[in-house]
């Protein structure tokens, strides 16, 4: 508003209007100055249509972007999920093997001493006859 009055003062000393006493009159002052705020305001007003359409624009696309982005992270974690599920089977089976590999090789148990360089054998067992001793 400021530069509006600036530039009606300007413009307004050239003008013949001016009184003898160098005062412009009220009227004429007024209604200059009103033209140009109209004119400063259409000239915004115009500006800012293409950047409301540009701003209004950009809220779409984070828009699209976040249901993007929402939907790649869904997809992930479904593969993910697969991939969870696979091992975790995997990982079973392996279980299964080892367990059953156990079961039909026997193993010996060795008791180190505080010399750890002298190993003794204390007993060779079999793991079914272990299991016969757990249960009972």
């Amino acid at each position: 508003m400021t530069l509006a009055e600036l530039e009606e003062l300007c413009a307004s000393e050239n003008c013949p209007s001016v009184t003898n006493s160098g005062e412009i009159p009220a009227a004429h002052m007024s209604r200059s100055l009103t033209m140009r705020l109209d004119n400063i305001k259409t000239q915004y007003q115009h500006e800012l249509i293409p950047l409301t359409q540009q701003h209004e624009a950009l809220i779409r696309e984070v828009a699209e972007l976040k249901a993007a982005r929402k939907m790649q992270f869904l997809e992930e974690t479904t593969v993910l999920d697969a991939r969870n599920e696979e091992l975790a089977q995997l990982s079973a089976q392996y279980v299964c093997r080892i367990e059953t590999s156990r079961s039909a090789t026997p193993t010996m148990d060795i008791i180190g001493l505080k010399d750890e360089s002298a190993a003794y054998l204390v007993c060779e067992k079999s793991t079914l006859f272990d299991r016969r001793t757990h249960s009972v």
